[in-house]
């Protein structure tokens, strides 16, 4: 005998895959790992909300040896609202053994508009991109 309670547990059942579809982000646009080099974890603070928003994001350079490719780079956000922003620091020369890599950098921007915005985050240094990283963010 089907009652009110297995109907309200079947659909919510059926249901389930979709709910979950809508909080996992697609992970297709990642760069191809290549052993013994770090990869970069971008993570959102508050992917959804509504418009404008302010979001705080972070990235984490994880693994990987404190080697000078890595050393001062170059931090470039791609925001998709058609803004940019990007920073570098001001640093002494690599030193093996003593310079230390900075592995986590924390960011926050104001989305102004509803939309579906598709963040990236890149490390670059002499032009060349090192890592990146994408993130989904959904505003109403």
């Amino acid at each position: 005998m089907i009652t009110m309670r297995r109907v309200g547990l079947l659909l919510a059942m059926s249901l389930m895959p979709v709910w979950f579809a809508a909080l996992t982000w697609p992970d297709h646009h990642r760069v191809a790992e290549q052993p013994g080099r770090p990869r970069l974890l971008l993570k959102v603070d508050q992917p959804v909300g509504v418009a404008p928003t302010q979001v705080a994001l972070t990235a984490d350079l994880v693994g990987g040896a404190d080697d000078e490719a890595f050393y001062c780079p170059t931090l470039e956000w791609d925001w998709d609202d058609e803004t940019e922003s990007a920073s570098t620091f001001d640093c002494r020369p690599y030193r093996p053994g003593i310079s230390a890599i900075v592995r986590h950098f924390a960011v926050e921007h104001v989305f102004e508009e509803a939309g579906e915005y598709h963040v990236t985050f890149r490390l670059t240094r002499h032009e060349t991109e090192l890592a990146s990283a994408e993130a989904n963010i959904f505003i109403k």
